[in-house]
């Protein structure tokens, strides 16, 4: 009998008869590939000789370092607007000090007021005084009171001419149309520079912990300094706040001493060293314990100073310091242990202690201290703030190769380009826009050119400033920057670009 599965093998063979198209053989698996092939004429060999090794020319290209190139971009401000805050030391050394001021401030002001067009400016100031709820004058070194005892933990000393026929308020507003809460018509009790000298007068009875850091950061966090008092008024400095969202801000700091805003804050020992873990109980005699500061130390004002104009807007802020920027041996003053401390001598304003915190803090956030015993005739444009509003100070990100050092400013309204050809002359097409190319004029290692020199006339001219250089350091403060010294320049919400070779050797170091 034949087993089922014969009889299934049978009726499939049989079924692929039937139909023709079936095949019913086994398909193919695998496939020979015909190659090409030459057949070459000759008898095989075999080298049986040693090893060579072919010698080729060794290839000597110019070997050299490759340097990082670095492009940094900068947005000019859109509007010539710009708020100042005034930190004065009013504590009893600064008497004659005081006095320096009072015959300065007046120069400070006038270089304001005379610009033309007129520039849309807030002033205000304030004392380092944080510990007293109102000024405190000293009859004997200050003389009359004013009438505005305000000016502590933050408040604004405002100014009161009315006796004389004038206005009072807590600051001095001017628009950009050139209307000011003060009319700007000489005349005793009747123009922005007397305003201006009586707000600076904070007295000489105040603490002598002198917190400038703190009294800034009171000023710049109160209600009544961010609020409009009356937006109905007709007097522009009630009708706006002190201090105001859209414009640059400025804080200026003046002190004959160094910053006390901190904890812990600590006495000296013989040698000058903080005694740590011990509490102050007077000043002089005390300061910021470095080592172990739980508060108030100089990078958290500077990021406070950064962050204050919102993320992306730290160019509008800068801070800068009239304080002793010498570190010449002094004595040791009432109340401070009996060592040398490190400041000014006695020029006949009286001694002063090295600013190192206020100058910490202008250096970080892109500004500079000048001496608090120089002139203040040209006290904004050596503290690198432009009077206009306008920025007119850079600070590069890098360290730079100061010979490769490119400028480029583009206006807001500049030509798009594809090649140099689509650009006027003197442009070159950066970024598909054309672009006016800046000659640094100087480039120093040593110090910015003296803001008090004329600007030069033609190019390569010595004993003068020119529209464009480059500073690493000024005195003793690190400052990194392309500086134009033409007021107005760059202008309004043009970009600015600089591109250099990276110095990886670059320090920060200034003498």
């Amino acid at each position: 009998m034949r087993s089922p599965v014969f009889k299934a093998s049978v009726l499939a063979f049989a079924a692929c008869a039937v139909f023709s198209g079936c095949s019913c053989e086994e398909p193919v698996k695998t496939t020979r590939v015909a190659e090409e092939f030459t057949v070459v004429q000759g008898n095989p060999a075999v080298d049986t000789g040693k090893p060579a090794v072919q010698q080729e020319e060794a290839q000597t290209p110019q070997f050299q370092f490759n340097v990082p190139r670095q492009c940094d971009f900068f947005q000019q401000n859109a509007v010539r607007k710009v708020d100042i805050l005034w930190v004065v030391d009013n504590s009893g050394s600064m008497k004659s000090s005081q006095a320096n001021l009072a015959a300065e401030f007046p120069k400070f002001i006038d270089a304001l007021v005379s610009l033309q067009p007129p520039i849309d400016f807030h002033i205000g100031v304030t004392s380092t005084d944080t510990e007293n709820t109102q000024l405190i004058y000293n009859a004997e070194r200050d003389g009359e009171f004013p009438p505005d005892r305000n000016g502590t933990n933050g408040l604004l000393h405002g100014f009161d001419l009315t006796e004389a026929g004038g206005t009072s308020g807590r600051y001095i507003a001017c628009d950009a149309a050139g209307n000011c809460n003060v009319p700007r018509s000489s005349g005793v009790g009747n123009n922005v520079a007397a305003a201006f000298e009586q707000m600076s007068k904070v007295g000489t009875g105040g603490s002598a912990v002198e917190r400038g850091l703190q009294a800034a950061y009171l000023a710049l966090t109160r209600s009544d300094n961010l609020r409009a008092e009356d937006p109905r008024s007709a007097d522009i400095s009630k009708k706006y706040p002190f201090i105001r969202p859209d414009a640059a801000l400025f804080v200026v700091f003046v002190s004959d001493e160094d910053d006390s805003s901190c904890a812990p804050f600590v006495p000296l020992n013989s040698d000058g060293r903080p005694v740590s873990g011990e509490p102050c109980q007077a000043d002089p005699g005390c300061r910021c314990d470095a080592a172990s500061l739980t508060y108030g130390s100089t990078n958290y004002f500077v990021r406070f100073l950064e962050s204050y104009k919102n993320f992306g807007h730290s160019d509008l802020v800068a801070a800068g310091a009239v304080v002793c920027t010498q570190k010449e041996p002094i004595p040791s003053q009432g109340g401070d242990p009996d060592f040398m401390h490190t400041g000014c001598p006695d020029d006949g304003t009286g001694i002063a202690y090295f600013g190192e915190r206020y100058i910490d803090v202008a250096s970080k956030t892109g500004g500079t201290a000048i001496s608090i015993r120089g002139s203040f005739a040209n006290a904004l444009q050596s503290l690198g703030f432009a009077v206009s509003g306008l920025r007119q100070e850079f600070r590069l990100s890098r360290g730079p190769m100061t010979e490769t050092i490119e400028v480029y400013v583009t206006d807001q309204d500049s030509a798009r380009c594809t090649s140099d050809a689509d650009c006027e002359a003197g442009q070159i097409c950066r970024g598909a826009t054309c672009a006016l190319r800046v000659e640094v004029g100087a480039r120093s290692l040593q110090g910015c050119t003296p803001s008090e020199l004329p600007l030069c006339e033609t190019e390569g001219a010595s004993d003068c400033r020119p529209a464009l250089e480059y500073c690493k350091c000024d005195a003793s403060s690190f400052r990194n920057i392309i500086r134009f010294n033409v007021d107005g320049q760059p202008p309004a919400q043009s970009s600015t670009e600089v591109c250099y070779d990276v110095n990886t050797n670059f320090n920060q170091a200034c003498q």
